[in-house]
């Protein structure tokens, strides 16, 4: 009976050894705007937009101008920066960057469509500073009005800025 028993005791251990997922990665509870304005960075990698234009990995970003009030011109780049506060600090977490852009929209130079949201997924780390920054390759990307840019992890809104861009 003894040996029944240890033996169903290791049974269920293993089970539940094998049966209980990982710890989640890294948890995120805020996106502290650090920065917000017009930028200069160092490019070091870019890759084609599904919405027509680009959709650059940047380095070396320096604040030019603090501002939220911006003149919309090809390769101008304004956006902000933030600090993702959760835990464990170094942790790597998907951050989706998304930009609400003001009627009519920007403008797809490939297909002449107008798109009012642009979203992408970045790899951030809790407790270091990203920058989430929009820079027109075209005209059709200049659009006067409120710009609203909205950080998400795991879907849900973390952090916030918006630009009102003059043409």
């Amino acid at each position: 009976m003894d040996r029944y028993v240890c033996g169903l005791a290791a049974s269920l251990a293993a089970f539940l050894f094998i049966s209980v997922p990982p710890a989640s990665a890294g948890v995120v509870y805020d996106a502290k705007l650090v920065e917000q304005g017009i930028f200069d960075c160092g490019v070091r990698s870019y890759r084609p937009s599904e919405t027509g234009g680009n959709t650059y990995s940047v380095n070396g970003c320096q604040l030019k101008e603090s501002t939220n009030v911006v003149r919309g011109q090809i390769g101008v780049m304004y956006g902000c920066k933030f600090s993702l506060i959760g835990s464990p600090n170094g942790e790597d977490v998907i951050v989706e960057a998304t930009w609400r852009i003001p009627p009519p929209g920007a403008k797809n130079e490939k297909t002449g469509e107008y798109f009012l949201m642009h979203s992408n997924y970045w790899h951030a780390t809790i407790g270091e500073i990203s920058i989430f920054a929009w820079t027109p390759d075209n005209e059709g990307e200049v659009v006067a009005g409120k710009w609203l840019l909205e950080i998400r992890v795991g879907g849900q809104v973390l952090g916030s800025c918006a630009f009102d861009v003059r043409t």
